[in-house]
């Protein structure tokens, strides 16, 4: 059965002053698209920059699927039991909109927040994978 996705409304996950610093920092200083995730254990939040491997790293992103891998491998996503969470997937728009292009609704795999970095602002978007139709 074919997997479709839906946009849903999402609380915005708590993010701590500084990792909202670190984000815009090394997500708005960029000439090309940059992805990322921020993982949290305790109250600690990090925020681990991935590879763009897209061969137009001006107009799309590609995580590097060994350095996400390496992000999140010892996260709750794999284990329920970790103390290591996945606060949200980040990746910026180089200029322009916030909101999530058909591209970025493609590339969201995961049922985590993302959050897209722009010059005019931050925009929280979350998708749901279901079988079959869209409810």
């Amino acid at each position: 059965m074919k997997l479709n996705k839906m946009l849903i409304k999402t609380p915005k996950p708590r993010l701590d002053k500084s990792t909202i610093d670190d984000i815009k920092k090394k997500f708005l200083s960029y000439s090309v698209e940059k992805c990322g995730v921020v993982i949290q254990k305790g109250k600690n939040q990090k925020l681990v920059i991935l590879g763009n491997i897209h061969n137009n790293k001006y107009a799309r992103y590609t995580a590097d699927k060994q350095a996400f891998y390496d992000a999140i491998k010892d996260t709750n996503l794999f284990d329920k039991n970790s103390k290591k969470k996945i606060v949200c997937f980040v990746h910026n728009h180089l200029h322009g909109s916030s909101e999530p292009s058909d591209y970025d609704l493609i590339k969201a795999h995961w049922n985590i927040p993302y959050l897209i970095v722009s010059d005019v602002g931050m925009k929280w978007f979350c998708i749901r994978l279901f079988k079959g139709e869209i409810k």
